[in-house]
């Protein structure tokens, strides 16, 4: 068996979720103890996960493209996936360039309401990450639907031989 683009976004796609759920622990851990040093480290990690979106969104495609020449992808569901992927992904861009912003610039730095505004922008991003994690899980589990014997427009599940 060989390890195609569809393995890789198997792999790559669990650490934005947990990734951005860890971070959430460590950085409020960090607020509360008031730990420079904590929240510098939720900072890195935020920057590595939004590194793990990168590299999740791009073997998504071919994940995509694989379901399609199985014929095993569900469009429906597909779409859904991808479109809360997207938009997960670009929180996450957008919480990580807070994250660059609070390690690199000096006036970030200084202002005491900055990791708790990169706490809020984490958990927007964790609960976004789930979401479009979820939905992927519906593509290829369809034991995780209502009736796993039923695509969503109503037709039964066939699966075609490869």
């Amino acid at each position: 068996m060989s390890f195609d683009d569809a393995h890789w976004h198997l792999l790559f796609n669990h650490w934005p979720i947990l990734g951005a759920m860890l971070t959430i622990l460590v950085l409020a851990y960090g607020l509360l103890r008031r730990l420079p040093a904590v929240v510098t480290l939720s900072y890195w990690l935020l920057l590595l996960m939004a590194a793990a979106t990168v590299a999740t969104m791009q073997a998504g495609q071919a994940a995509q493209d694989t379901l399609k020449q199985l014929g095993l992808l569900d469009k429906t569901l597909a779409h859904k996936h991808i479109q809360a992927g997207r938009q997960a992904a670009l929180v996450m861009y957008a919480t990580a360039l807070l994250a660059l912003l609070g390690l690199a610039w000096p006036w970030a730095r200084q202002r005491r309401f900055w990791p708790a505004l990169v706490l809020a922008a984490t958990v927007l991003t964790s609960g976004l990450m789930a979401y479009a994690g979820r939905l992927g899980g519906l593509v290829r589990h369809t034991e995780l639907r209502a009736n796993p014997h039923e695509r969503p427009d109503g037709q039964p599940v066939t699966v075609k031989p490869p």
